[in-house]
C-alpha cells in the first residue's frame, strides 16, 4: 500500500498549496 500512502501525502501537499482534490476522481490532478 505504499502507493496509497504516497498518494495521500501528495494530496495533502497539493491541498496545502491551494489545490483541491476531487474525491470522485481516482487520480491526483497535476
Amino acid at each position: 500500500m505504499a502507493e496509497a500512502k504516497f498518494e495521500a501525502a501528495l494530496i495533502k501537499k497539493l491541498e496545502s498549496e491551494g489545490w483541491t482534490y476531487r474525491k470522485d476522481l481516482s487520480y491526483v490532478p497535476i
